[in-house]
């Protein structure tokens, strides 16, 4: 049985967009404070538009909120949320299962799968595959607070990585798989396990050390 769609009427697409079964298009974001039962109604008709450029695909199963926009050449594969009012550049995918916070803003040819919280700001041509997300020191106020990560163009972030808090991610930075940043990374830097940043040099000195085990003395 085909499952149906549920899109807002505030829905703007392309040329060739293509929709699969069992998504919800543009569905209110509800603000958290004591005065939203007073604003439901004022909110409801301030919904925003929900737009797509040309040949781009929603897979199945997804919920993007009012206000998001999208560039031209976007796949939204399965399962995936993007929160209220983000931006989503040409030609980056949005991979399985990926959950996007408010007012994200994600550049073009991006790879992007994993957390991303409310704020963040992803430059072009960026891989990620980890975890993006706050400190969460103040509970009740922390999407006011704190500053959210900002990772600019060309990086990587492997699979299972976290970044925490308002850091600063580099140009063309490698955030190796299982490690964890605290701190800003410097642009052509690589990131092993908890804020171990070395520069390419470095990485490569290293990784050279290591296969020269064969010229080192044997121990006694």
């Amino acid at each position: 049985m085909k499952l149906q769609n549920s899109i807002s009427e505030s829905f703007k697409y392309g040329q060739k967009f293509d929709i699969g079964e069992n998504n919800i298009i543009g569905l209110k974001r509800k603000r958290l404070n004591v005065k939203y039962a007073i604003d439901l109604a004022e909110e409801a008709r301030r919904t925003e538009k929900v737009v797509f450029g040309d040949r781009c695909v929603v897979a199945n199963n997804s919920i993007i909120y009012e206000g998001v926009t999208f560039g031209d050449d976007c796949f939204i594969d399965d399962f995936v949320r993007v929160g209220a009012f983000s931006k989503i550049g040409s030609g980056t995918i949005l991979l399985f299962g990926v959950k996007i916070y408010e007012e994200a803003i994600i550049g073009e040819n991006c790879r992007i799968a994993g957390f991303l919280p409310n704020g963040v700001t992803i430059g072009n041509n960026v891989t990620m595959m980890g975890t993006i997300t706050h400190k969460y020191r103040r509970p009740l106020n922390w999407s006011r607070t704190e500053l959210s990560p900002t990772i600019e163009d060309d990086v990587v972030v492997g699979l299972g990585a976290v970044i925490v808090g308002g850091v600063k991610i580099g140009k063309n930075a490698y955030i190796a798989a299982n490690s964890t940043v605290t701190k800003d990374v410097p642009q052509n830097s690589i990131v092993l396990n908890t804020n171990e940043i070395m520069t390419i040099e470095e990485f490569e000195k290293r990784k050279l050390e290591k296969t020269e085990w064969y010229k080192r003395p044997k121990e006694l």
